[in-house]
């Protein structure tokens, strides 16, 4: 039983804990807004916020490389000077990683518009460009807590 305590009490059970807590608010934002935008814009535009949240969401999914899985595995093992090193390298290679996508998207806004979003305006591939930068910063932030 004391052994079991001990698990629970123990520094990752906290910061699993914690990562936890973190996700579940997220979701429940990301619900609740979803919601309010559901009733908030007509059917078109509902329709073309879902698929450029679609865009942002699995874009910086398939960005992260296992850098956030590679991120829990190592920090717990090193020592601080050593995880300042590896969390600032992360941020740095995932925003050099996202910069160059939110390039590619900004150079073809256009055709990409034209193409797959026929009606709206090169400004929300440009916005989402600027989203996915923020998405891929913030998933460093976290896993790196």
């Amino acid at each position: 039983m004391k052994r079991l305590l001990g698990l629970v009490t123990s520094k990752g059970a906290r910061d699993t804990y914690i990562l936890t807590a973190g996700n579940l608010s997220d979701s429940i934002i990301a619900f609740v807004f979803t919601l309010l935008a559901f009733r908030l814009l007509t059917p078109s535009d509902f329709g073309l916020f879902s698929a450029f949240n679609n865009l942002i969401l699995s874009t910086s999914l398939i960005l992260d490389f296992g850098l956030s899985q590679a991120l829990l595995y190592y920090l717990p093992n090193q020592t601080k000077l050593e995880q300042r090193s590896t969390v600032g390298s992360a941020i740095a290679m995932r925003i050099l990683i996202a910069s160059a996508f939110a390039l590619f998207l900004a150079i073809f806004a256009p055709y990409l518009t034209s193409r797959f979003f026929p009606g709206s305006t090169v400004q929300l591939i440009l916005i989402s460009s600027l989203a996915i930068l923020f998405v891929s910063f913030i998933d460093v932030v976290t896993y790196s807590l």
